[in-house]
Formats: structure tokens, C-alpha cells, sequence
């Protein structure tokens, strides 16, 4: 599944508030996404569906079934945090990336997004916005996402469905254990996004249908908590032993 990176926009270095005498290595973090794992399993769900491996995604329960064909996803202010007591200077040493539009991989591990360059140091935390696009950001995103932050493709019961939202949501992702940065070499993180969760109902009851508007506000908060950072060097989209 390919990637939109917008990289006009990879504002590399726009935010640095940490004090290091240490000359970093050119792009020394690499940022990848995945919707799951190395094999057909998905990342832990809130109700009792499964993921089938086929060409696209296909989530089912006893009785419907959801098929994911396409996932694009706008996040902004994208900052990796130092731990406290780790050579920062500041209680917030971080770097800013975004916006970026990504098309999130309906297969198995995890696919390269953008890379930035970042001091060294061991880093605690990955901070974004899910963000809605508006008339402020550049022009490319705006022929895109226009007024959404979300967008999905697929089908419902073999109906064909499209699922959009306007969610603006800060994301404070913590990652356990801290992940340390070298200036040797690349170190990749993965932010993971449970698609099998966005259309499952909060009380194990089955599949949301997404056309149906009473849903979007269920969909909402499950898309709010289905996010994970993680250090992945190998990219299969689980957290490195």
C-alpha cells in the first residue's frame, strides 16, 4: 500500500528546545505505521471479530462483515520526547514533524513513512494530532482532505461504504520500555493503529456498521484509543524483545 508523505511539509528540526553537544547522525529515526502484526493476527480488539487474510482487510463477526479496502489517516505535530533525566535541557525536548497524510498498509508488519534526524538521547514518548484539515494547510493536502482527518474505503456486507471524520485529537503515546537513539545508527519506531478496532461496538456486541451516522461518535473514540508507538527495528509491526 503506498504512502503519501507530504514532503514539502517534513519540517525537519522545526521544534528543538534540547541542549546537546552531541552532533546527531542525519536521520537517525525512522517512523513507520502498521495495522498489525508479522502474521494475520490483528492488535487486541474490544469484541470478538477476526481478521481474515485476503487481498484487503476483512473484519467479521456472526453475522456481518467488514471489508477495508483503502485508510488514509492526517497527522500533524508529530514529536518525539525525551525522558526526564535522559540530557535534556528542558522538561520538553523534541523535534516536530507534519502534517503528513498517511496511507495506512493493509498487510501484515510495518511500512517506512518519513525519516528525521533527532539528538541523542533515549526517548519516552511520541506526541501527535490527528488533525482535520483546513484552508491554512499547503494546498496538496487541501485537494485531499479538505475539512476530514479520516478517510476509509470498503465495504459493509458487500455495500460499499466511506467513513469520514473531522476528529482533531491530541495523541500522547507512551512508549514502554523508552526507546534509546544512537548517532551509529537508524532506529525505527512504529506507530500501530488497530483498524480491527475503529468499527467494533465498546460492549463486545459486533460489528459498527459505518454507514450509519448514530455509529460515528462510538467510531470516534475507538480511533482515539487504537494508537501505539513502539521501537521495531525489524518493521513486523510488534514491539523489538
Amino acid at each position: 500500500m503506498r504512502t503519501f508523505v507530504l514532503g514539502a511539509m517534513l519540517l525537519a528540526l522545526t521544534s528543538l528546545a534540547c541542549d546537546t553537544n552531541v552532533a546527531p547522525l542525519k536521520s537517525n529515526v525512522q517512523v513507520s505505521f502498521a495495522t498489525r502484526g508479522p502474521g494475520t493476527a490483528p492488535a487486541p480488539a474490544r469484541a470478538p471479530a477476526v481478521w481474515q487474510a485476503v487481498l484487503n482487510d476483512t473484519l467479521t463477526d456472526s453475522t456481518n462483515a467488514i471489508v477495508i479496502t483503502r485508510a488514509l489517516m492526517v497527522l500533524s505535530q508529530i514529536e518525539l520526547s525525551q525522558a526526564q533525566g535522559a540530557g535534556c535541557a528542558t522538561l520538553e525536548c523534541e523535534i516536530a514533524v507534519g502534517p503528513v497524510l498517511v496511507d495506512l498498509p493493509l498487510v501484515p508488519g510495518a511500512q517506512l513513512e518519513f525519516a528525521v534526524t533527532v539528538p541523542v538521547g533515549t526517548y519516552s514518548e511520541v506526541d501527535f494530532e490527528v488533525h482535520k484539515v483546513t484552508m491554512q494547510d499547503p494546498p496538496a493536502l487541501r485537494d485531499v482532505m479538505l475539512n476530514r482527518s479520516i478517510h476509509v474505503e470498503g465495504t459493509f456486507n458487500g455495500e460499499p461504504f466511506t467513513f469520514e471524520s473531522e476528529l482533531d485529537a491530541e495523541q500522547e503515546l507512551v512508549m514502554s520500555p523508552p526507546v534509546a537513539i544512537a548517532d551509529t545508527s537508524a532506529t525505527n519506531i512504529t506507530i500501530r493503529v488497530a483498524l480491527d478496532a475503529w468499527f467494533q461496538s465498546a460492549n463486545g456486541g459486533g460489528l459498527l456498521d459505518p454507514r450509519d451516522v448514530a455509529n460515528r461518535s462510538t467510531i470516534e473514540e475507538a480511533i482515539k484509543v487504537s494508537l501505539q508507538a513502539f521501537k521495531d527495528d525489524d518493521h513486523d509491526g510488534q514491539i523489538d524483545p
